[in-house]
């Protein structure tokens, strides 16, 4: 189970900051789940096979290494441009209390 856990946080900082190692390490786990590890719907434990009996956490695993495929949605653009910094309460206040004639 944790190896799936590894590969499901390894998506996430893939999509963050990409990296084609990255991808490639992910896509090599998945091509041998799908092509060593699987019979019918049912996934292993052992990866790189032969597939064994079926458990709850090696369907999780498989099933986490074999979404890592999927690709991230593409970041929305930000609306508009940077809104500016407001100028700070102390710099309206010595803007408010200036003397005349100064």
């Amino acid at each position: 189970m944790f190896k799936g856990i590894f590969m499901a946080n390894l998506k996430l900082l893939y999509d963050r900051v990409g990296g084609a190692a990255y991808q490639a390490y992910m896509h090599r786990n998945a091509a041998a789940v799908w092509a060593d590890d699987r019979r019918g719907s049912s996934f292993g434990l052992d990866w790189a096979g032969p597939f064994h009996a079926p458990t709850v956490t090696a369907q999780a695993s498989a099933l986490d290494v074999l979404t890592t495929q999927i690709p991230a949605p593409a970041r929305p653009a930000r609306p508009g441009p940077p809104v500016p910094d407001r100028p700070s309460l102390t710099a309206r206040a010595d803007r408010l209390h200036r003397r005349p004639g100064r």
